[in-house]
Formats: C-alpha cells, structure tokens, sequence
C-alpha cells in the first residue's frame, strides 16, 4: 500500500475502511453479537451502506472483477442446499453470497488498500474489546483455566481471528516510514500478547508461520535461487517435524492426535467416502438431527458442529466439486499474490492471506467461518485485480481466475 488513508479521514477511501473493519468485526464469533444478530443481519446494513457511500460520492468502477471459482462454489453451495433447503441454512448462504458481492463491489470501486486497512481496523478493535473485557468483566472474559477469551466463546476463536486478520497489520504504510515500523510493531505485539494469553498454541504457531511466511515471501520475490533455498529448508523442517511428531506435540501440550482431531477426520472420511460427489449439503453448524451429524454422533457418541479442518469440511458438505473449488481458489490466491506486476502492500497482503486461510485450515475452519469467508473472497479478488493485465482473453481469465467487466 503506497497510500495512507488517514490524509482526509471523510474520503471514500476511508468510509470504506470503516465500513469493511466494522463488518469483519461483526462477523468474528463474538457471543454478544452472535447472540443478538444474525449473519444476514450483519451482512445485508453493510452491503447496503457500502453501495450508498459509493453512490453518493459517484465512485466509478472502471472493471467489475468477477472471482470466477468462488462464484462456482457458491453455485455448489445453493445445489447441495437442496438436499435440505431450511430456513435457516437459506439465509445463512444469501449471507455468504452477500459477502462476496460486498468484496467484488469494495475492491473493484477502490482498490485493495481500503479493504486492507478495513483489516486492520477490525484486529485492532478486537484486541481492545479483549482487553476491555479482561480489565471491566474478567467473569466474562477468561475461561475456568485463565485462558483469555475476551467477547468470544472460546479462547482459540479468538486467537484464530486475530491470526487471520494480522497479515493486514504487516503490510500497513504512512507517510512516515520510521511511524509505520514502529506502528507495525505495536499492533503486532498487542495482537501477539492476545494470542500468548489464550494460551491457543494452534493460534500462536499459524502466527509464527505467518511471520515466516512474510520472510520467504520476500526472498522469493526479490531472489529466487534465495526462495528455492528457504523452501527446501522449509521442506526439510516438515519431514523433521513428521519423524518426531512426538515429542514435538508433547512440548507443545498437545495430544499425538491432535486434542482428537486424527480420529475426528477419519469418522469425516466414512462419511465422506458414502457421499463423496455430492456431499451432505452446505449448512453453517452440524447438528445430530441432519444426515451427516446423525452419522459422526453414531460413530463417535458424541455431537460434533465441524470437522476442524476446513477442506474436510467442504468436502463433506458440498462434494468432491466443492472441495477442488476451495484449494484451487486458496491457490490462485497465493499465486498471483507471488506473481503480482510489482511489490506492493496489496501483494504481500494477498499472499500472506491466502497462506493464513490454507494453513490455519488444516487444524481449524477457515474459509467457511464467515469472517474468513470474507477475508477468503476480498483477497481472491484483490489478487486477479493486482495481477490483471490491459489485455482481456480466455487465457488471462485462466491465469487470474477471474473475469473483468468493464
């Protein structure tokens, strides 16, 4: 991000930062939100206020991206409803679908950078909402161990938010250089802090990978004999972390399984293997009364609302199709985000983005929790519009993976 939008704090620019921050913050499973508003109604007031900003200030779009996979996928999505099209399920997809539009209309008007600073705003109001909580109601605010949880309904929901929201702080910039390093390392550390105090070591290491994310990033780009290094070190480490798996989790207060996870994904894998094409339907939360819930309580003896790993989780409610739309789209993401025409904030933002959301998603739900949902679709679209070229042909649209209107 070249620009600041702190210059004129009523540019549309900013309204839109604002507007983007309030809704990613609406979204992250806060129970006081979540228990009042439904998704549809956090979703639909900040559609509606984005395209009335942009009206009334006669924001033009030159070029309409259009993310071509994730409207597929949502395509998928509304198909596998149908299996059990209730009410609640319906509207929780038109949010989904709303969400989307909100990214194509916010990016395609403006660019990145408000959405990007919309990031920011978002982990900065969660971090001082956990901190107010933890100094006013500290009833509320940590668990029966001392693990801090803040608003939300779980210590690792919120640490798992801020992950997913911190690549934004790295790549803010001002007109200062020497106030925006050292704004970069206040958040940063704020949201570290957060993190370390939900004790959520999933949470902490995705932030420690995202941080060396950012390095190699920055090798490849600059030096690729220098990237090809880093990865092979990288491919090395992996296969070390696979031969003492042990002992490592073990350092870390974790299960060899994974706090059960392991057995979790092969009850997943049962029942994805009796629906591997269709799947069981898309929903938000699995319930004991829907095929799929029936199945896992039967199998395990317990309820259990997700897979905790999000490409299970798709591949269980919306198919095989579904699944293949997930990661290509995850990496479509990351590549264009390595392959932008130049080094820019909005490139180093889509690339730690799109690794974040594919890393965090191997323990955890990423892309179908709906502030991810939204992180997922403003970074798919921000990516093909950094890496769009004049020219407009089938093949542009293949290496982007999105199609531009104008």
């Amino acid at each position: 991000m070249n620009n600041s939008p702190i210059k004129n704090i009523f540019s549309t620019p900013n309204l839109v930062a604002l507007i983007t921050g309030l809704l990613l913050f609406s979204l992250a499973p806060q129970q006081p939100i979540h228990e009042r508003f439904s998704m549809l109604e956090r979703v639909a007031p900040a559609l509606v206020l984005l395209l009335i900003t942009l009206y009334a200030r006669r924001q033009e779009v030159r070029n309409w991206i259009i993310p071509i996979p994730l409207v597929l996928l949502l395509t998928i999505m509304a198909i596998s409803i149908a299996q059990m099209p209730q009410f609640f399920i319906v509207k929780d997809f038109f949010a989904f679908s709303l969400l989307t539009l909100f990214a194509i209309v916010a990016v395609s008007a403006l660019g990145a950078t408000p959405v990007i600073w919309g990031a920011a705003i978002s982990s900065v109001l969660l971090v001082m909402t956990s901190l107010i909580y933890a100094a006013l109601l500290p009833g509320i605010a940590f668990e029966e161990l001392g693990q801090l949880k803040g608003a939300f309904y779980g210590s690792n929901s919120l640490a798992l938010s801020l992950v997913l929201l911190s690549p934004s702080l790295i790549v803010l910039t001002l007109k200062s250089t020497r106030f925006t390093y050292l704004l970069r390392a206040v958040l940063l550390l704020a949201v570290f802090a957060i993190i370390y105090f939900s004790t959520s070591r999933t949470a902490l290491v995705l932030f420690i990978v995202m941080l060396l994310a950012w390095g190699l990033f920055l090798l490849v780009r600059n030096n690729w004999k220098a990237g090809l290094v880093a990865s092979s070190a990288g491919a090395m480490i992996l296969l070390l972390v696979a031969i003492y798996w042990l002992p490592i989790t073990s350092a870390l207060g974790k299960s060899a399984d994974l706090s059960g996870r392991f057995p979790l994904w092969g009850v997943y894998l049962e029942a994805i293997f009796l629906k591997p094409i269709q799947g069981y339907g898309w929903h938000m939360r699995t319930t004991p009364d829907m095929p799929l819930g029936n199945f896992i309580v039967q199998s395990t003896g317990f309820p259990q609302i997700n897979a905790n790993n999000d490409l299970l989780n798709w591949w269980a409610l919306t198919g095989i199709f579904g699944v293949i739309l997930t990661l290509l789209a995850l990496i479509y993401v990351i590549s264009n985000g390595l392959r932008a025409r130049n080094l820019s904030g909005t490139s180093r933002w889509v690339f730690l983005s799109g690794s974040v959301l594919l890393v965090a998603g191997f323990t955890e739900l990423s892309t179908m929790h709906p502030d991810g949902w939204l992180l997922f679709s403003l970074a798919f679209v921000a990516s093909s519009q950094a890496s769009l070229r004049p020219e407009s042909s089938f093949n542009e649209i293949l290496r982007t993976g999105s199609l531009s209107l104008k």
